[in-house]
């Protein structure tokens, strides 16, 4: 080859932390990633989704949305009707998957309350190519920042710092709500450079970034520099301390690195 190609691949870490106090097993939100096949053509998947703490069963519900989102039975894309129809199959293994219950009021919050979790789902299409480009779907306040340079260049949903905590939309295990959910869906997308970032946030953490930045303080360059888990856990220790709402916390961060490469070699 005359001139090297550039190669574009995602470097993805997932960082948590449970309430204060809380065990990992009563982390309810939940998050997941699964690489691009450039044999097959399927993209990058990302996804981020907060469970209610009020629903029933939250760790399950958010545990299957995930697993399915970047397993083989998840939406085909992320157009509306192809989310619909998952958002079915979803609500139908719900019922499948059900234990016994242990009484009639446990069965009463199965059927009638459910669960419930924000959703924030995306693909990352063209690695590996000139242009690749990021496309998103969200459901509630769960909220995917693009940074390039250190500087904001697109956000999905478009919240502000005070639009969290107020009804947020989510998927529902009930089938009456898909009409609802449907309706709350937003969409995006954005061309993406090497060295740019996607942190995919659950609300607490995504309402301290807004804050933060409006604030005028680099909260981007203080999530970029995380680098352990128990780095972040001490972090959102002090964060909480300060006024960050003390609820789960999870952050997806998925960096475009490159690398100039003479050859492509793709194992069958």
């Amino acid at each position: 080859m005359a001139e090297a190609e550039r190669l574009t691949t995602l470097q993805t870490v997932i960082f948590h932390e449970p309430k204060t106090g809380a065990p990992e097993c009563e982390w309810e939100d939940c998050a997941g990633h699964d690489d691009a096949d450039p044999r097959t053509g399927r993209p990058a998947r990302l996804v981020v989704v907060d469970g209610a703490t009020e629903a029933y069963d939250a760790v399950r519900w958010v545990g299957q949305l995930v697993g399915s989102f970047v397993g083989s039975d998840g939406p085909a894309t992320l157009r509306r009707d192809d989310l619909d129809g998952w958002f079915g199959r979803m609500q139908h293994s719900w019922v499948e998957g059900r234990g016994e219950f242990r009484n009639i009021f446990e069965e009463s919050k199965f059927y009638e309350l459910g669960s419930f979790a924000t959703f924030l789902g995306c693909e990352v299409h063209g690695l590996g190519q000139a242009e690749p480009r990021w496309y998103a779907a969200a459901l509630g306040d769960a909220v995917l920042f693009h940074v390039r340079a250190g500087r904001l260049v697109a956000q999905l949903p478009a919240l502000s710092a005070d639009s969290f905590g107020i009804n947020p939309g989510g998927v529902f295990t009930q089938p009456s709500e898909r009409a609802r959910m449907l309706d709350g869906l937003t969409f995006g997308d954005h061309a993406l450079k090497v060295g740019d970032v996607l942190y995919l946030t659950t609300d607490a953490l995504a309402q301290w970034l807004l804050r933060t930045a409006a604030a005028g303080h680099d909260c981007w360059g203080t999530v970029a520099a995380m680098d352990h888990p128990r780095s972040f856990r001490s972090w959102v220790g002090e964060q909480r301390r300060a006024g960050m709402t003390d609820d789960d916390v999870t952050m997806l961060r998925a960096e475009v690195a490159g690398g100039d490469v003479d050859v492509l070699v793709v194992c069958r």
